[in-house]
């Protein structure tokens, strides 16, 4: 019987092989790299071996530990110091005292202990407002000024949206201009902050538009945009050494960012009211005002905790720190009042420091040094000097003639020059509108009488008794609270006092002393919260 011819081709029929899958299949580079590694095989001996030098070295470096590379650091910083000082032709004992000493001023001034006697050298100097350089440049008021660490440059922000860097001779050396549909960076509305890191390399700018953009300083390029306040953002910080920046906000927060990653880091809560000023040192610290919640507040950044200092009912609308234990607060109702970490409430008071109904709407101080500068509308700048130890009285220096609103001011690190921002109006509202006053910023030059270095005093061991271990031992601290009384002094007590040599460069664009012993003092145990909880300070009002 005939099989069937459908059948017998059916039976015959072979299954094809399936074709590799895409996953099965090798890629071009992959059959390049299987072709160099069978070249590789084949010519095995001709690989150089690392040499037994290497080989000890590589196991050098590996095998040291952490306290070996912080000895090897240390003995590093002791042989370039030791290379400077032998520039001075020093040998023998003075060589090793001399290393010695600027050691242990490395140390005092990391640990916020190092004070700078300025105020010594602006004994018998005299004014001289003649030498003025004037530049256009803004058209509204100058809000915020910052000066560089290198002293050759300083930024000047304005209400009309515009930050402009110039050069301390007064030259314009750069425009940020504000956000347009041709120009896709800069702010929105009015520039309220500025802030320029210690090493100059960012310039980082906050607005009523609730941004913070950081700039490259030397190239000026826009680097970074930072989103996170939720309304204007009035003031800014680098820590000393450090790009880390702190950012205080109409929204009633802190805001703690990394310019070096140009990332956000944490959110600080806490004030009851709009965050008017922020201010930082060398420590992983921040100190801020709440404005009308009349709170100070010291953030713990490590330890995620924060000081609560009382304001006693007055609202604080500016700040700046002398040391990591000392700070300067300008008050709404015309005083200055000084701080000290352990004790709540201020250790002394200046009443009425710019004269009767006159706020105090700037204070900038030179870091760990005996001087800081205020501002207000009544037509001076006002230079101070702080006491030395327990003394904490608050001496008036000398006035610098200068009409409208003193906005910003800033120190240059030395405190050999002092840079303000001035405008016809207050830099948060127009109240009281100043017409006679030119808006610009202002470089004044303070030549001391001495040209030698500054004088540097260590305190010695009766302050670090007092300020004890702070960073973890903070509930047994004493708390001292000072009566506040208040004076009137007459203007020539401002002006009839020592004289200062000021070399002005105008950059133009569109009382009475507390007493130290205290009739009636009450104990108190500092208050620490944690983030997020409110301490009510009105409380202690009432033992007053």
């Amino acid at each position: 019987m005939e099989k069937d011819p459908f059948f017998a081709s059916a039976g015959k029929s072979k299954r094809k092989a399936r074709k590799p899958t895409k996953f099965q299949r090798k890629t071009k580079r992959e059959k390049r790299e299987d072709v160099i590694g069978t070249e590789e095989n084949l010519v095995d001996s001709d690989v150089e071996l690392p040499s037994d030098n290497e080989e000890d070295r590589d196991e050098t470096i590996v095998k040291e530990t952490a306290a070996e590379r912080r000895v090897r650091m240390a003995k590093d910083v002791i042989h370039q110091i030791e290379e400077q000082e032998r520039e001075k032709q020093l040998d023998g004992e003075l060589l090793n005292d001399a290393v010695a000493h600027r050691l242990r001023q490395e140390v005092d001034k990391e640990k916020g202990m190092l004070r700078r006697e300025l105020a010594k050298r602006m004994v018998g100097l005299e004014v001289n407002s003649s030498d003025k350089i004037i530049s256009r440049g803004h058209r509204l008021p100058v809000t915020s000024v910052a000066i560089s660490n290198s002293m050759e440059y300083f930024v000047t922000a304005s209400k009309d949206g515009t930050i402009i860097k110039w050069s301390i001779g007064g030259i314009k050396v750069h425009v940020w201009m504000r956000r347009t549909r041709n120009n896709h960076y800069g702010h929105q509305g009015a520039v309220l902050c500025v802030a320029i890191d210690d090493s100059n390399k960012y310039l980082a700018t906050g607005g009523d538009d609730a941004m913070i953009n950081i700039w490259d300083f030397n190239t000026h390029a826009h680097v970074k945009c930072f989103r996170g306040h939720r309304r204007a953002v009035n003031g800014l910080v680098f820590r000393k050494k450090s790009l880390q920046l702190y950012s205080a906000s109409d929204d009633r927060t802190l805001k703690v960012w990394n310019a070096d990653a140009l990332t956000y880091v944490e959110t600080l809560y806490g004030h009851q009211d709009t965050v008017l000023a922020v201010g930082a040192l060398h420590r992983e610290r921040a100190l801020s005002c709440g404005g009308r919640d009349r709170s100070l507040r010291l953030w713990k950044i490590v330890e995620e905790s924060q000081l609560v200092y009382s304001g006693s009912g007055v609202s604080m609308d500016c700040l700046t720190m002398v040391s990591e234990f000392h700070f300067v607060t300008g008050n709404q109702n015309g005083s200055i009042s000084l701080w000290d970490m352990n004790k709540k409430k201020a250790v002394s008071t200046r009443s009425r420091a710019h004269g009767a109904n006159n706020w105090i709407s700037a204070v900038a101080a030179v870091p760990y040094a005996d001087i800081f500068a205020s501002g207000s509308r009544d037509g001076f700048v006002r230079v101070w000097s702080i006491g030395e130890k327990n003394k904490h009285n608050i001496t008036p220096l000398f006035s610098i003639p200068e009409n409208g609103w003193i906005n910003s001011l800033a120190f240059s690190h030395d405190g050999t020059m002092l840079v303000a921002g001035v405008g016809k109006e207050h830099r948060l509202g127009r109240w009281d509108v100043q017409k006679e006053a030119k808006n610009g910023g202002r470089v004044y030059t303070l030549l001391a009488s001495e040209d030698d270095e500054h004088h540097l005093k260590t305190s010695g061991v009766e302050h670090k008794e007092e300020i004890g271990d702070d960073e973890d031992e903070d509930d047994d601290e004493e708390i001292e609270d000072d009566d506040d009384e208040e004076g009137e002094e007459d203007k020539d007590d401002y002006d009839g006092g020592k004289k200062s040599s000021i070399t002005t460069h105008v950059i133009k664009g569109p009382t009475r002393i507390m007493d130290d012993d205290n009739e009636d003092e009450d104990d108190e145990e500092l208050e620490e919260e944690d983030d997020g909880d409110f301490i009510d300070d009105d409380e202690d009002d009432d033992d007053e």
